[in-house]
């Protein structure tokens, strides 16, 4: 895949109040992923790439910058909102895709997109849109090792700061804080691969 064209991954996600409406509760997010069978982690796997003189050298990843590219939020009136669910739980929708593109040849900007929203048509609780972004420095990649590190470790370093903004503004906006559970990157890494190559599949 080129780096040069965005890339996006689209898992579907639930979310869910915890004992609603008893004290000042939080709404907790989690995608609806399948465990690796073997449980593997990214970070855990041995990478190298040739390095100058023939030695080898582990590719490294750093964050060169971090911020909210976009963040939107609309709660037209929450407490009405919820009060017209009679103490049940609004229904909730989150969403969560990665973008990535090459600034140059070391340097990649990641944008990490979190869409949520509660309630329904005729009461919205709220809606959310974050646009978590960094520009990462990746040196001794090979280029097979150079995508995968861009779309599983960047959005994986990016997203306990993503988590904490989307809970800030919740919290602030008159709503539970939205809680999201960890993401499975690679998973959904890998989901995408199969998707486009079935997809390929399928035009020949």
């Amino acid at each position: 895949m080129d780096l040069r064209q965005p890339c996006r991954l689209l898992p579907a996600v639930i979310a869910t109040f915890v004992d609603f409406p008893s004290g000042f509760t939080a709404l907790v997010a989690g995608p609806v992923l399948k465990t690796l069978p073997n449980g593997s982690r990214m970070a855990d796997e041995k990478r190298t790439a040739p390095a100058a003189g023939g030695a080898t050298a582990a590719p490294s990843i750093n964050i060169l910058g971090q911020f909210i590219k976009d963040l939107s939020f609309e709660s037209p009136n929450p407490m009405a909102a919820l009060a017209s669910f009679q103490g049940k739980a609004p229904p909730m929708n989150v969403s969560v895709n990665v973008g990535g593109k090459a600034v140059s040849d070391t340097d990649f900007e990641v944008d990490l997109t979190i869409e949520a929203n509660a309630g329904e048509a005729d009461a919205v609780v709220f809606n959310l849109e974050l646009v978590y972004s960094a520009i990462l420095r990746v040196e001794h990649a090979s280029k097979e090792q150079l995508h995968p590190i861009v779309f599983i470790e960047g959005p994986r370093m990016l997203f306990p700061f993503a988590r904490q903004v989307v809970a800030n503004v919740t919290g602030s906006g008159g709503v539970p804080p939205v809680l999201l559970q960890p993401i499975d990157f690679i998973s959904l890494y890998r989901q995408r691969l199969a998707q486009m190559a079935s997809e390929t599949a399928g035009k020949a």
